[in-house]
């Protein structure tokens, strides 16, 4: 079942051409998605990482801190892309539109 969720969307109208179960189903998603978006309204801070959390991102940027000081300590010369590349891994990840 796909859902395709609006804030235009007026419930009454919906909900009398839905069956019973379905429409008290897409009472909850919709509202559900309403709080959603006026918690989201309220932070402070954007969460941009995907999955990954504030603290694992935190942790990957002082590994990175740290490889790139040994680097120098080393005398060895690498560039952002190569420690990014070293700590984060080279998968590549697409995005399709």
């Amino acid at each position: 079942m796909h859902l395709i969720l609006c804030s235009a969307v007026d419930l009454k109208k919906y909900t009398m051409e839905l069956s019973c179960g379905r429409a008290e189903l897409m009472y909850l998603v919709v509202r559900r998605s309403a709080i959603n978006k006026e918690n989201r309204a309220k932070l402070k801070i954007v969460h941009t990482s995907g999955a990954r959390s504030f603290q694992r991102a935190r942790a990957l940027l002082e590994k990175m801190e740290v490889l790139q000081l040994q680097h120098e300590s080393e005398g060895k010369s690498y560039t952002e892309v190569e420690i990014f590349a070293e700590v984060l891994g080279t998968k590549a990840v697409t995005c399709e539109v």
